[in-house]
This record gives structure tokens, sequence and C-alpha cells, in this order.
């Protein structure tokens, strides 16, 4: 988690301030949002790299918006988007405010904003280490007797985690 605003390599905190500000586009927008108009991550939210002595750093321009403006992010939070305005492409700002996970997570379904199409799960989470179909064959085994630890080993899983699997505590989604 970033504490404080990364400096550029050679130049002042303002000269990267009036570099980011010039992919923001203050007018455009009724609710008064400052529209993030360069590349952006999933979701829609703002991506600026910045140079650092080591090299580049990825950041999520509501982050660095909030840490400029408003202060550090605090500890066990993560910038949110109020609720009026609710736009990943918004770096205003009187738009943003730190809250856990949980809580904006809570927000956002109550606004019937949150994607529930965005959720990865299963074999679609990056590093996965089993597919839909290898995780129904885990379960017919083990429905046919094949004890657990056996099973196990057939797929390089530990003993827990077939366990997990077959009591529906991971891979709830397939049937």
């Amino acid at each position: 988690m970033i504490e404080k605003p990364p400096l550029p390599r050679n130049g002042a905190l303002a000269d990267l301030q009036a570099r980011f500000l010039k992919h923001v586009d203050k007018t455009s927008s009724p609710k008064g949002c400052w529209l993030w108009v360069s590349s952006t991550r999933g979701g829609g939210y703002g991506n600026i790299s910045i140079r650092m002595p080591d090299g580049h750093m990825e950041c999520l321009a509501h982050r660095i918006a909030y840490i400029w403006w408003i202060g550090p992010i605090p500890a066990g939070k993560e910038v949110c988007h109020r609720g009026f305005c609710n736009n990943p492409h918004c770096v205003n700002p009187d738009h943003l405010y730190a809250d856990t996970h949980q809580q904006n997570m809570a927000v956002s379904i109550a606004l019937g904003t949150f994607n529930f199409f965005l959720v990865r799960r299963g074999e679609q989470v990056h590093g996965s280490k089993l597919t839909d179909l290898q995780v129904r064959v885990i379960r017919a085994l083990v429905r046919r007797g094949m004890m657990q630890k056996n099973v196990a080993k057939c797929f390089g899983l530990t003993h827990g985690a077939v366990w997990k699997i077959i009591s529906r505590k991971t891979w709830k989604h397939v049937t």
C-alpha cells in the first residue's frame, strides 16, 4: 500500500501533478467528476505509470489522487468512490474516501453497481491448479469410494484441499 506520493526521478511533485492533470477531464461530468481519460485497468479504473529511481511503478489514478489531495491511505483501507459518484474513472478527491473492502462491496451491492460477472472463480482465477472438470472428477471419485488421500495424490493436492472440494467449502460454483 502506498503511504506517500511517489516522486519522479528528476523534478518536483508539482510537475508530476501537472502531468497527472493532463489526463483528467474536469468539464464533461454533470456530477462534478474529474474523469480519467488515459489508460485504464480492469473495471475502468485509471492507471498511471510513475517513473521511479529503479524503474516504473503502475498506480491506480484514484489512489494517487487520494494520496495527493487528502493524505495517506489508512492501513487496512482502500480508496472508494462516494455513492453519488460511484464512477471508476473519477479522480476528484471530493468524491473519494477510505473504507474497508467489505464496506466498499456492501455499498456497491446496495447501490446495485456491483458487477457479479467480473468476479473470477475456479479455473478463471490466475494460477488455479484445477479445472471445473477436474473438480467434478474429484467429487465423483470420492463418491465412488476412493479415499480422499489417494485422490489428493492423483491430483497433486493436499488431503485438506480435497476435503474442501467435496464439502463445497471451495469450488462451490461447480455442480
